[in-house]
């Protein structure tokens, strides 16, 4: 009575079945590991322009600060001749006032001395 075994299916036919299965299976995670492989390819291509944007900013902040570093140095030069030359100035300020005022006393002196020239003798004789 052959006719009353019911096949479902044979094994050659359930082995295709599993292998496409598992082929599907498979198809769907190598398409997931190649989208989360771009994610992290673009991911990373982000994470390096950002750094290399860092270390440009951090280049040019640099060479910014040595400059002005040298700018410092150069003012402080600035600063140092310029106290120099005011202090010399200021000494030679000093002694031109002393030397004014030994003037102003020997004008004084002289002036003094004028007045008490006897100028009506004096008148006298430029007449004769």
């Amino acid at each position: 009575d052959d006719n009353d075994t019911i096949v479902v299916g044979d094994d050659k036919t359930q082995d295709k079945d599993v292998l496409d299965h598992s082929e599907t299976v498979i198809e769907k995670l190598r398409d997931e590991l190649q989208n989360e492989q771009a994610k992290l390819r673009e991911e990373l291509q982000n994470e390096q322009a950002c750094r290399k944007n860092v270390e440009d900013k951090l280049k040019a902040a640099t060479a910014t600060n040595d400059e002005l570093s040298v700018q410092c140095e150069d003012l402080k030069g600035k600063v140092i001749a310029l106290t120099e030359e005011k202090e010399l100035l200021s000494n030679q300020l000093k002694q031109r006032e002393h030397e004014f005022e030994i003037e102003t006393n020997s004008i004084r002196r002289l002036s003094s001395k004028l007045v008490q020239l006897p100028w009506k003798r004096i008148r006298k004789r430029l007449k004769r």
